[in-house]
């Protein structure tokens, strides 16, 4: 970080904020792996054979909230990281000096930045390693299960706080494209899922390579255009799920009787809302080619036909 903040690989103007968004909240994580460090060692030191240290981790366990709060921004570091590597020419020479010495052990620059929440996964794991080879008797039979259970306490915190933290970042970079009114990176809201579609049935200029986003309450269809020389995204009308219909052609089936399902959002046990199961994919063998024919339809408005990625509806 040192030379990142006194060099000029970075403009001054924003130097000291691309620290911090990239590297957070690390040197608090070091200060906890420092003292817990000197912890084992200072104990390895006084005994030949060491017989306990649950109770070592024990009392450091209830000091990793910084583990959390790294995780939790993680995602924005990895971002501003890959995006000045992009746009700085200085930077990215310095990245490639930097995983060029032997201290960098032949990793990417950026992997480092996984270090923390890693870490923090493995002392379950290690600890429980430990266990194995520890007698009955011994304190650590009863020190290291709750040492264990307050790591993975955090752990599922640092899950919880990096899963809305996508979610949100996702939401920001959508309304960063959209040309549409604000408010669609509302803390509240959910990206269940995204990816591509193939637009056919329209007209030329309609017809192409689309973007779907599925959230918790519509349907959102964008088409990537230039706009004063910059990508921007235009927006067709949202659908709201409950006046959405997906219809799955089936070539065994006339246009008329084609089925028909609204999408509502299932419940954990693989159902929709009003009980039913969701729809079987096609298992035509062009459908595992090139994608499934769907066709999404606004209650009460034009639909819009296209192919998604077979591997969507698996």
């Amino acid at each position: 970080m040192e030379p990142l903040r006194t060099g000029d690989v970075i403009p001054e103007s924003r130097r000291q904020d691309f620290v911090t968004q990239v590297f957070w909240n690390v040197e608090d994580i070091l200060d906890v792996n420092h003292r817990l460090r000197e912890l084992l060692t200072k104990r390895q030191k006084a005994y030949s054979v060491v017989e306990t240290i649950g109770d070592i981790f024990l009392e450091m366990v209830y000091h990793f909230e910084p583990f959390v709060q790294y995780g939790k921004h993680q995602l924005y570091g990895k971002h501003e990281f890959e995006k000045e590597k992009s746009t700085n020419p200085a930077f990215a020479a310095f990245v490639e000096t930097v995983e060029r010495l032997p201290e960098s052990r032949k990793l990417e620059l950026n992997g480092y930045l996984t270090k923390p929440t890693t870490r923090l996964a493995r002392y379950p794991l290690l600890l429980e390693v430990v266990l194995k080879h520890t007698p009955e008797g011994n304190v650590d039979r009863v020190a290291i299960p709750k040492a264990v259970a307050k790591v993975r306490e955090f752990l599922a915190r640092v899950n919880e706080e990096s899963g809305r933290t996508e979610n949100r970042f996702n939401l920001l970079q959508l309304d960063k494209g959209l040309i549409f009114r604000p408010g669609e990176e509302d803390e509240q809201r959910q990206l269940v899922y995204k990816g591509p579609l193939k637009r056919r049935g329209g007209s030329a200029s309609e017809n192409g390579d689309l973007q779907v986003f599925l959230f918790d309450h519509a349907l959102l269809i964008v088409k990537s255009k230039m706009v004063n020389k910059h990508d921007a995204n235009h927006i067709y009308q949202p659908i709201p799920l409950e006046l959405l219909v997906v219809t799955i052609p089936d070539e065994s089936t006339t246009r008329a009787s084609r089925p028909r399902t609204t999408l509502i959002r299932p419940t954990p046990n693989g159902t929709s809302v009003n009980g039913t199961p969701p729809p079987a994919p096609s298992t035509r063998p062009d459908s595992q080619k090139s994608g499934y024919q769907l066709t999404f339809s606004y209650l009460g408005k034009k639909g819009v036909s296209g192919r998604t990625p077979s591997d969507v509806l698996e």
